[in-house]
C-alpha cells in the first residue's frame, strides 16, 4: 500500500504534460510495472497491456487499486477488531 501510495504522490505531484512524450511514459510506467501487476494479480484484476496506457489512464488505474486495498485493508481491520472483541468477552 505504501509503494501504491508513492506512485499516486508522484504521478500527482509531477506535471502530467511532461509525460506526454511516448518514451517518457513508457519508461516512468514500466518502472513501476512490477509493483502494479503484482498487486493486480494479488486482487484478481485483470488490466491487459498497461504499457499501452495513457498517463491519465495510468494514473486512474493507480487511482482505483488504491482505493480497492484501503477498502479491503479497512474490512481487515474491522474483522480482527470485532474477534479481538470476541475474544476478551469470552474470556
Amino acid at each position: 500500500m505504501r509503494q501504491l501510495s508513492k506512485i499516486l504522490l508522484q504521478l500527482t505531484q509531477k506535471k502530467l504534460p511532461a509525460y506526454v512524450d511516448e518514451c517518457k511514459r513508457y519508461n516512468y510506467i514500466n518502472s513501476k510495472l512490477a509493483i502494479i501487476t503484482d498487486l493486480s494479480y494479488r486482487l484478481n484484476i485483470d488490466k491487459p497491456n498497461i504499457l499501452a496506457l495513457s498517463i491519465l489512464e495510468f494514473k486512474q488505474f493507480v487511482k482505483d487499486l488504491f482505493n480497492i486495498v484501503t477498502i479491503r485493508f479497512k474490512k481487515k481491520d474491522k474483522e480482527y477488531k470485532t474477534e479481538r472483541i470476541k475474544f476478551f468477552v469470552d474470556k
